[in-house]
């Protein structure tokens, strides 16, 4: 399916806002948000290596090539990802180019553990180094480190970004101890090789969102047995399993370095339900609860920063997520609400910093925003997104919550996860037949930004105006109606005519 007016249309419109807001410097320009230099205020990108790694043999894979995955088998070599194994310098130079100076990335358990071990994970010793199996491969991780570090960016470093090895999903996942107990041989083998050449440490990204979609919902590679009923026991015993596995790593990391940063990456949601009542306020509670706090207060103590995934606010019924009229979405069906981003920090920060603290008599612990992003093939929402977003970051820190970096997600439009190649949420786009990266307007937005640690007001009235400019024209969706289910090509829908302007309320 082809949209050539659609995308040539809203290309037009985007390199016109963005040529607008990047010769604001030849005007009177009032600065909007002013983050200081990236010593007060990092910037960086991020990604993972089941969405780049190409030559990568994971549980996704195989999920994909079962029929998994949507917008799969319709791509050109879809198992390249984006050619981040073998060709990483291509990523590397362009997120350099932006001038940020942290760049997230993870080391795939798959890759440095393809078979299962044979060891006894109980008899396993910190310092015997056998928790990996390629050492190739560790030196290749090595060598990407070492590329990050020449482009003057230090490193944020993710353990596990919701993808298993093939041999751990078919023991059960994380419904196994033993799981948990091979996972810590890999992971205490990598953190006793990286630990002097790691600024930030992510022990798991995502635990909640990896645990519920496996185990609840069963939309991603499920650890089940096939005919066996989600069952939220499961999702239970994940969390406790996981939350035991950080602690540990973060104990072993804080040994051979009392200097680490070490946290998790923790997808924040806020949820509103569709129904004004009290089993619609009851189920959004109980969702809050389970999906935001269960994990976060077990490792809250052995954890050095809050990392804060956010992608919008979630709306539910009293079945699952709903779509609601008076919110736009990303191609990815994440609603577009920067007002509850502002909202998530100050409820965290309260959570943590005000009520847990003063119980637990301990130091303030710092926010960092490790992902935030749109799915937005047009380029018209991602100017706004991106700006009405940090907006709501500097509206919380100007009210007493310590945000130390904002990382955006991502460089490059890539695989995204049971959604496939659909959703675009690069601020490049990649041209799936040759892989030549083409920058989208927003590209030079963030980099602009980022160079001068600030937004200024033309900036951001010009991103408010693209997209108010474009109300009522087309643009992809990559969810079906109902709100849930992938699609291999996107349906067409008309931009909503709704307010994206940042406001406490």
């Amino acid at each position: 399916m082809k949209h050539s007016n659609l995308y040539s249309t809203s290309a037009f419109c985007s390199i016109f806002a963005v040529l607008l807001i990047l010769n604001s410097s030849l005007l009177a320009n009032p600065i909007a948000a002013k983050f200081g230099n990236q010593d007060e205020f990092f910037f960086g990108l991020a990604t993972a290596p089941a969405h780049v790694e190409d030559q990568l043999n994971d549980g996704w894979l195989r999920f994909a090539e079962s029929g998994g995955v949507a917008a799969w088998h319709n791509q050109i070599e879809p198992e390249k990802r984006n050619l981040f194994w073998s060709q990483p310098e291509i990523t590397l130079d362009l997120s350099a180019q932006t001038g940020v100076k942290f760049f997230r990335m993870g080391i795939d358990w798959a890759r440095l553990v393809p078979e299962k071990p044979s060891f006894n994970p109980n008899d396993f010793s910190d310092s015997a180094y056998s928790g990996i199996q390629d050492h190739k491969a560790m030196e290749r991780y090595k060598e990407i480190i070492g590329m990050i570090k020449d482009r003057d960016m230090k490193v944020m470093l993710t353990l596990f970004h919701h993808s298993l090895p093939v041999w751990a999903m078919d023991m059960g996942g994380w419904t196994n101890s033993k799981v948990k107990d091979y996972f810590l041989a890999f992971a205490s083998h990598v953190v006793y090789e990286l630990h002097d050449d790691v600024d930030y440490w992510v022990t798991f990204n995502e635990p909640a969102v990896f645990l519920g979609l496996s185990y609840i919902y069963k939309i991603w590679p499920s650890h089940i047995p096939e005919g066996e009923m989600p069952w939220v026991p499961y999702y239970i015993r994940g969390i406790r399993l996981v939350s035991e596995a950080h602690n540990t790593i973060y104990d072993l990391l804080h040994r051979l370095n009392p200097q680490s940063m070490v946290g998790i990456a923790k997808n924040y949601n806020q949820y509103r339900s569709i129904h004004d009542n009290f089993i619609g306020k009851g189920m959004a509670a109980t969702l809050s609860w389970l999906m935001n706090n269960k994990f976060m207060d077990r490792v809250i103590e052995k954890s050095d920063y809050i990392g804060v995934n956010f992608y919008g606010e979630e709306r539910v019924s009293l079945t699952g997520p709903a779509v609601s009229d008076d919110i736009e979405y990303s191609e990815s069906g994440r609603a577009v609400t920067p007002w509850a981003l502002y909202s998530v920090l100050k409820q965290v920060n309260k959570r943590y910093n005000i009520d847990f603290r003063a119980r637990k008599k301990r130091n303030q612990i710092p926010f960092i925003i490790t992902e935030n992003g749109v799915a937005d093939a047009t380029d018209i929402i991602r100017p706004a997104y991106l700006i009405e977003h940090l907006m709501a970051v500097k509206a919380a820190q100007d009210e007493g919550v310590s945000v130390l970096g904002f990382v955006f997600w991502t460089i490059s439009d890539n695989w995204e996860w049971a959604d496939g190649y659909c959703p675009k949420f690069g601020l490049m786009s990649i041209n799936r037949e040759t892989m030549e990266r083409i920058p989208r307007p927003s590209y030079y937005l963030f980099q602009d930004i980022v160079s001068n640690g600030e937004i200024t007001e033309t900036q951001r009235e010009g991103a408010l105006q693209l997209f108010q400019g474009n109300i009522g024209k087309d643009r992809p969706y990559c969810r079906a109606e109902d709100a849930a289910s992938s699609l291999d090509e996107p349906r067409i829908i008309p931009i909503k005519n709704v307010d994206l302007e940042f406001s406490k309320t």
